[in-house]
């Protein structure tokens, strides 16, 4: 099942999250979910295993394209330099030509922390800018 967005391109609605699993095991257990069905492989720079995420793709014998592949960007690469270095940087670590989603999240949470937001202030955000 896929979120459809308005310019037609489709996300997974489930997704496989790989933080806290690195090494051979992360190869393992990574292409264990693509096997069993998951299409959205979500990592990030600071789980420190996009190298061994990347592996992974390249061995599940799934398509490229058929994958939707999100990272993020560490809170110490802020600003639009680092952020396009960071970027560059999973890129090669991950031996991919693009990824589908990069995201920053510390500016959400920064913003929730910042003015103590309830969890209902939060959702509402939520959807007003994602």
């Amino acid at each position: 099942m896929n979120h459809v967005l308005s310019n037609a391109y489709k996300i997974p609605c489930i997704g496989y999250g790989t933080y806290k699993v690195n090494g051979e095991e992360a190869v393992s257990v990574i292409k264990a979910a693509i096997d069993a069905g998951y299409r959205h492989i979500d990592t990030a720079t600071f789980s420190g295993n996009e190298v061994e995420v990347g592996k992974a793709i390249h061995e599940c014998g799934v398509a490229r394209e058929e994958l939707f592949i999100t990272s993020k960007v560490w809170k110490t690469e802020r600003g639009y330099e680092s952020t396009k270095k960071s970027f560059l940087k999973t890129l090669e670590d991950m031996q991919l030509e693009y990824l589908d989603l990069y995201l920053n999240i510390f500016l959400l949470v920064l913003f929730l922390m910042l003015n103590s937001y309830s969890k209902q202030d939060s959702v509402l955000y939520k959807h007003h800018f994602f």
